[in-house]
């Protein structure tokens, strides 16, 4: 390889010294160039090393390279002998590529079951209730009021049919005769005030009382 490149050089010096190569120069300089080209697109495409970079990348358990360098050997040169014992590698290739899917399913399947189980466990003394338009089950404590006819402050939330929770909710509700007309509510946690101001706030009476 550095022979041709240090010919190749020459050839050119010694015709930048002159009124430029003749018409049989030029054609061998032209026939060189092939040569080299030809060389190290065999150096990087070559059916031995595409087979090398393969086994490589198959000790090394990088198995989709290993398969892109197999596909570009078959490819490139099918009738060689690389690409017989590429095609057998190739089958070793596309088990681990099929055992690793299925594990990462199964590894799924099992983290869904107890994702689940832990949910099941959690709600199992839970209020649940449904909500038929959102196909939605809704928890909340047992101890917390069912209507609006009684103080609560509890908290809930909710879980689809495909099974995603949805994050978890604060419900506080004021029964009584007179009305609050709630704007903000204030709360102390370990000693340090903090103010809320619901986006939401629902209202209305019946016989006598009101709740918020």
């Amino acid at each position: 390889m550095k022979s041709y490149l240090i010919v190749l050089l020459l050839l050119l010096f010694v015709s930048s010294c002159s009124d430029g190569p003749s018409k049989s120069e030029f054609e061998k300089l032209k026939s060189e160039n092939q040569s080299l080209k030809a060389e190290l697109e065999d150096c990087k495409y070559g059916a031995a090393k595409l087979y090398e970079s393969a086994n490589q990348y198959f000790k090394n358990k990088d198995f989709p390279s290993a398969k892109d360098a197999v596909d570009k050997l078959i490819q490139k040169h099918p009738s060689s002998q690389e690409a017989t014992l590429a095609k057998s590698l190739l089958e070793k290739i596309n088990s681990e590529i099929q055992r690793i899917a299925n594990e990462q399913r199964l590894a799924e399947e099992k983290s869904k079951r107890e994702k689940e189980l832990e949910i099941a466990r959690a709600t199992k003394n839970m209020f649940k209730k449904y909500n038929e338009f959102t196909e939605t089950f809704w928890y909340q404590d047992a101890s917390s009021p069912r209507y609006v006819n009684r103080n609560g402050f509890f908290l809930e939330f909710g879980k689809s049919k495909t099974g995603s929770l949805t994050d978890l909710y604060l419900n506080i509700q004021y029964y009584a005769e007179d009305w609050l007309f709630v704007e903000f509510m204030s709360f102390t946690v370990d000693g340090t005030p903090y103010k809320y101001f619901p986006s939401k706030v629902e209202r209305d009476h019946d016989g006598g009382k009101i709740w918020e």
